[in-house]
């Protein structure tokens, strides 16, 4: 496909968080594969991304279409950052309208069951939660848009199951980081060296990293 196609980016889906209950300490066991399978889903897009120096784009649902929930916050803002962390360089949200497909227009009127924007055209509250994570995005973008993803890195108890061909045991002058569950995306920047850090862990709240380097 990518050589007689050439497409000029590469997008999926794959819904790592999407349940009721689900956490990255204790996922549901019936989930946890599809939480490994989905880390092994963005590994391979970022591969043939890099093969065919193509970008590829994830897309993240902030609302649960078959158990009418919106996903809270954190876990779309979760999945966000691993999908930069890993050299995403695009995020789309599934979906932007409403559907109608999954029920009746009267079933669907009382926004139990939308997207960023109600069947009425105004916004839903989602549409303001990844309004918020956008902005932090647009924090980071012009470096990391122009970087190139090398692997990752993981300090503390490594919560997440990483690709062994994907895990770095050293990047550039990082030594050290405590304070959490730390994953870090490294990059090559023009020739410097990057690192995007995020905290591994959804359960654990907010956390405050300290960062050590060799020199």
């Amino acid at each position: 496909y990518m050589q007689e196609v050439k497409p000029k980016l590469l997008a999926y889906d794959c819904y790592a968080l999407f349940y009721e209950g689900d956490d990255l300490l204790h996922p549901i066991p019936a989930r946890a594969e599809m939480l490994k399978y989905a880390v092994k889903s963005m590994s391979l897009f970022k591969k043939l991304s890099q093969e065919a120096g193509i970008p590829y784009w994830v897309t993240i649902a902030p609302y649960n279409h078959l158990f009418r929930r919106q996903i809270p916050q954190k876990q779309v803002e979760w999945n966000v950052n691993l999908a930069l962390a890993y050299g995403a360089k695009g995020i789309q949200y599934y979906t932007y309208w409403t559907l109608l497909e999954h029920g009746s227009e009267e079933a669907l009127k009382d926004h139990q069951y939308a997207g960023l924007v109600t069947l009425g055209g105004t916004p839903h509250n989602t549409y303001y939660s990844v309004q918020d994570i956008n902005r932090n995005v647009q924090a980071v973008d012009g470096v990391l848009m122009t970087s190139e993803n090398k692997g990752i890195m993981q300090f503390g108890n490594q919560v997440l199951a990483i690709p062994e061909e994907d895990v770095l045991t050293s990047y550039g002058e990082l030594k050290n980081i405590a304070g959490g569950d730390a994953l870090v995306g490294c990059f090559d920047h023009n020739g410097k060296d990057v690192y995007y850090i995020m905290h591994d862990s959804i359960t654990e709240g907010i956390k405050t990293f300290t960062i050590s380097f060799r020199k």
